[in-house]
């Protein structure tokens, strides 16, 4: 799938959406949005496999379960930086702290 993927989340090279477990039509999704955002999460490896139609919705769906789903994404994120490295790093980069909820667990496939 073009370059080679950098990931702490999940093993880059087990190329399934991280969200349904489809193998097909996948796409880099990186945790953290925005521009600046993007480029922390590819240094650090914030990124996952979605399958489009999954990456589709987790961008534009108003449905809640969408969005919690994405928070869920970002905790685990937090979560898993932070076994790498700690939270005052966290902090610098992200300025922001996500509680690990329920949420953090709805995808089956990482």
């Amino acid at each position: 799938m073009g370059r080679k993927k950098k990931s702490i989340l999940v093993n880059p090279e087990r190329e399934v959406c991280a969200l349904c477990g489809s193998q097909t039509d996948l796409e880099w999704h990186h945790v953290m949005h925005g521009t600046a955002n993007r480029q922390i999460a590819d240094k650090y490896g914030l990124a996952l496999w979605l399958c489009h139609s999954c990456h589709e919705e987790l961008h534009s769906s108003k449905e809640t379960i969408w969005r919690d789903i994405d928070k869920g994404l970002m905790a685990y994120a937090q979560r898993k930086f932070e076994e790498k490295y700690d939270h005052a790093k966290w902090m610098q980069l992200f300025m922001k702290n996500y509680e690990f909820t329920r949420e953090a667990a709805l995808w089956k496939y990482i």
